[in-house]
């Protein structure tokens, strides 16, 4: 009887022992079962934080605009733009394929809200773009185009396009042909410029050019004959009309409707 319990015993202990190194095995660092939930820990985490990435991106890139006061609305700043009633400047310009393209050649097809922005570095005018494309719709729905431009090149307006999905025309014009011909250039200092590559904003870079000039912040609404029904532009460049504000002011010109 005392050698079957004895045997007993050491069968227990055996047991006990065996599953304490198994459990360890499965926990300590360095194991095969360590390294494969760690391999996992790291792969949600990658996938997760890839997740986020877009969406941080996003953040960084956008601002809050504040709408333009009522008062303010369809005005030009001192020395600013083409006033209403001018006929509209031509000027060729490159779309996002690296093609000239004429000005006059969209609002001839259809009325043409026209909009200069500073560039895709600007989170104030990446807000613009994607309000207006969230909104393209209802200007398709009164026979109006939108088209924005700016200095940036070929590239990064190509590059703009496709972050925001943008509907309508994103145009390039590096050697401010249009931008002078609708007064709407203005200088960066070099003291500017320097302080935005602190920001990690490069001028040059952005442009392909080493003037330091870009948009001030316009909006013309060009009828099909090329006249300046309505304008606006300003130096505060976190300041602009909403796309409701615009198509108000479309709604009060029914006239200004695509011809067919």
């Amino acid at each position: 009887m005392k050698a079957q319990i004895a045997t007993i015993i050491v069968i227990v202990i055996v047991a006990v022992a065996l599953a304490a190194c198994s459990n360890s095995s499965e926990t300590r660092p360095g194991s095969d079962q360590a390294k494969l939930e760690q391999a996992q820990a790291a792969k949600a985490t990658t996938a997760q934080s890839g997740s986020q990435q877009p969406e941080k991106w996003n953040q960084r890139r956008l601002k809050d605009l504040q709408d333009a006061d009522a008062k303010e609305l369809g005005t030009l700043a001192d020395g600013v733009g083409v006033p209403v009633g001018d006929q509209a400047p031509n000027a060729t310009v490159e779309d996002i394929g690296g093609r000239p393209i004429e000005l006059s050649s969209l609002w001839s097809e259809r009325p043409l809200v026209l909009v200069f922005y500073r560039g895709g570095w600007c989170p104030y005018c990446n807000s613009q773009i994607r309000r207006l494309t969230k909104t393209n719709a209802d200007f398709d729905k009164r026979g109006v185009g939108i088209a924005v431009i700016s200095v940036d090149s070929v590239e990064e307006s190509n590059r703009t396009k496709k972050t925001y999905e943008v509907p309508f025309p994103i145009l390039s014009d590096p050697d401010l042909k249009a931008h002078e011909a609708f007064r709407v250039v203005h200088k960066i200092d070099d003291a500017t410029a320097d302080k935005y590559k602190g920001f990690g904003i490069d001028l040059d870079k952005a442009s392909g050019r080493s003037h330091h000039k870009i948009a001030v912040p316009s909006i013309f609404i060009v009828d099909q004959g090329g006249t300046v029904r309505w304008a606006h532009g300003g130096p505060d460049y976190k300041v602009r009309p909403s796309p409701a504000q615009l198509l108000a002011v479309l709604d009060k010109m029914p006239e200004l409707r695509a011809k067919q």
